[in-house]
């Protein structure tokens, strides 16, 4: 295995990056709402490691039901002015996590696609608001919620469900600061917590409860983003 097991419940999901920071508070979120959870290391860097990863979850609880990414990309959380970024940069904080996402699809679609499940992909809120000072992880933000749309209407036919779970940036990043751009209205109520707020969320994003929903960004982040 690659990671720890928690909870006894019936929802059987494993958690990228469960082993550190925002993950590792997701899946205790998880485990309060009653999912048995297998938190899986964020470093895994390919479709064929994640879907080992996977398997061996698969294989320890007799089945899976979901799979949630929760990895934090390492200093895209720190703002750089878009003029000063270099090509290295740019790969490094834009176009490594938009690739790590797609190993995470594919290396899901691989264990699921036999019985269905569920996939959602945590992101910041960035992706909707913007920011001036965090364009990659914006930009990977967005092009992962792309992603997603794109594999819950291909997938849908193996009984796959794709979502997207969108939190404040400093509450992902474990930020003392907020990191949205100034000039976003208040929360209408008060900011999330990982564990006791956006937790029960992803449980019921992983559950039956949502079969036929897929596609959809659902954001939790006090009423700052309000989709039509």
């Amino acid at each position: 295995m690659t990671g720890g097991s928690s909870g006894t419940g019936t929802t059987r999901v494993a958690v990228l990056g469960g082993d550190t920071g925002a993950g590792a508070a997701l899946v205790e979120g998880l485990v309060d709402a009653g999912c048995a959870v297998a938190a899986l290391r964020a470093g895994l860097s390919s479709a064929e490691e994640v879907a080992a990863a996977l398997a061996d979850a698969r294989a320890d609880r007799g089945g899976l039901d979901a799979v949630v990414d929760a990895r934090v990309p390492t200093g895209a959380t720190t703002p750089l002015p878009l003029s000063d970024m270099n090509a290295a940069q740019w790969a490094q904080h834009a176009e490594e996590p938009m690739r790590n996402t797609l190993h995470a699809l594919q290396g899901a679609h691989r264990v699921l696609m036999s019985g269905g499940g569920a996939v959602v992909l945590v992101i910041p809120t960035l992706s909707m608001t913007g920011a001036a000072g965090l364009v990659p992880w914006t930009t990977a933000a967005e092009g992962s919620r792309t992603l997603a749309k794109v594999a819950a209407r291909t997938w849908g036919d193996s009984g796959v469900r794709v979502n997207c779970l969108a939190l404040p940036a400093d509450v992902l990043a474990g930020s003392p600061t907020p990191l949205d751009r100034p000039g976003l209205p208040a929360p209408s109520l008060v900011p999330p917590e990982l564990r006791r707020d956006a937790g029960p969320v992803l449980a019921a994003l992983t559950s039956d409860a949502f079969r036929t929903v897929t596609g959809l960004t659902v954001a939790v982040d006090g009423g700052v983003w309000m989709t039509p």
